[in-house]
């Protein structure tokens, strides 16, 4: 799959190239993915970064505000080369039913022009530049650095590091963030939920209750291995019989 970056959430900000290519993971690159360890919202960060974007040239310079996107692409050209894919959707029950899905469908929002224009904000008294466009590559930083400290984190955490300074200034960045106040914590929370907003939870009607059920964008596609297997069935005619 040839993406061009002017068609991600981003609409190609910070990017150098106009496109790249997202290839299919192989049987060992899936393999791999489906034995990483994903307890943790870290873990899981980890384990997408290094099988789903890895590969993908300059990918440490996309703009983060793509991440979600740009993983769903990868995991989406794993599973079919068709544009239609089946996936087992949760209802409110615990039980599973099948919908027909066409990335088509998918809708991305686009990045905030707000955010483009930010060039520092103020915490604690002092002024904090913020590195915009974050990219992916400085948040993989980020992610690293928690985890030579053995410290989980939470998602809001991980984003708003990325782009107030964490890497040069971790210990001064962690304790602004944390001890935010009042109206900082308005700031800080307008700040991630316009970095992390490209996605939203998708809605479906499960036909046998009629019952809408909303499933977290993320969620979509949770067992990889198990959408590619339920996507491709065997084809008996590669094999020969004696």
């Amino acid at each position: 799959m040839i993406v061009s970056t002017g068609d991600l959430p981003s609409r190609g900000w910070g990017y150098t190239s106009k496109s790249f290519e997202v290839l299919p993971l192989t049987y060992a690159q899936l393999r791999a993915y489906k034995s990483e360890p994903e307890n943790t919202v870290t873990q899981k960060l980890v384990r997408d970064i290094r099988y789903l974007l890895s590969d993908i040239k300059d990918y440490k310079t996309f703009n983060l505000y793509d991440l979600k996107a740009i993983i769903f692409m990868r995991k989406y050209v794993t599973i079919t080369k068709d544009k239609t894919i089946t996936l087992q959707i949760p209802d409110e029950k615990g039980s599973e039913f099948p919908i027909s899905f066409n990335i088509d469908s998918v809708n991305f929002n686009e990045i905030s022009k707000d955010l483009i224009n930010i060039d520092s904000v103020v915490l604690g008294g002092v002024k904090c530049k913020c590195l915009l466009p974050a990219t992916i590559g400085n948040f993989e930083s980020v992610l690293h650095i928690f985890l030579s400290r053995h410290v989980e984190v939470d998602l809001t955490t991980l984003y708003l590091a990325a782009i107030l300074g964490f890497v040069e200034s971790p210990n001064d960045t962690i304790a602004r963030i944390d001890s935010a106040k009042y109206d900082e914590i308005a700031l800080l929370n307008y700040i991630y939920d316009s970095l992390s907003g490209a996605t939203t939870p998708v809605t479906f009607k499960n036909p046998a209750t009629k019952a809408e059920v909303t499933v977290g964008f993320d969620d979509l596609i949770v067992d990889l291995f198990r959408c590619v297997l339920q996507n491709n069935r065997l084809d008996k005619s590669k094999i020969i019989f004696r």
